[in-house]
């Protein structure tokens, strides 16, 4: 009898000790952390020139987190992008400002000539004017006459000057 305790005494200590192991390894794990897909393709600019434009693309967590894992990263990048002007313009938030003889959002059209105009300006497609006209003497001699349009008084240069 005093063998058959023993025996069972054994065989108890080996089951709590096989059965604390199962249960220790179902309770802990391993952190886990999550896996991104790959990024999709850049997405268009938000300005055509300047110095503001901005493109972003963006990614997909692929499979999730476990056991306390992480997931570093982020859902987008972005770039800058457009970051320039034509015809030597000077970059602005989301546009450019042109030089003499350019107009457009990215100075990229030329201004439609005036005649007897030295030094063409436009401000934009349709309000430009003569900072300089061919004998423009100043004084009661002008080369040009005052047109308002948009708000704006532009010299025009005449086709006949004295």
């Amino acid at each position: 009898m005093a063998i058959a305790r023993l025996l069972l005494g054994l065989w108890l200590i080996l089951l709590v000790g096989q059965t604390r192991g199962v249960w220790w390894s179902r309770s802990s794990c391993s952190p886990v952390n999550c896996v991104w897909s790959g990024w999709r393709g850049w997405g268009a600019c938000n300005h055509p020139c300047g110095n503001a434009g901005i493109q972003s693309r963006s990614r997909s967590i692929y499979s999730g987190t476990s056991c306390g894992g992480s997931c570093p990263g982020s859902y987008t990048q972005e770039r800058a992008c457009n970051r320039f002007c034509y015809n030597s313009g000077t970059q602005r938030s989301g546009h450019c400002d042109c030089p003499d003889e350019y107009w457009d959002t990215c100075c990229d059209k030329d201004c439609v000539r005036i005649n007897n105009c030295e030094q063409l300006i436009c401000t934009s497609g349709t309000n430009q004017y003569c900072k300089r006209c061919e004998h423009d003497h100043g004084g009661e001699m002008k080369a040009y006459r005052l047109v308002h349009k948009d708000g704006y008084n532009n010299r025009v240069c005449e086709s006949e000057c004295s």
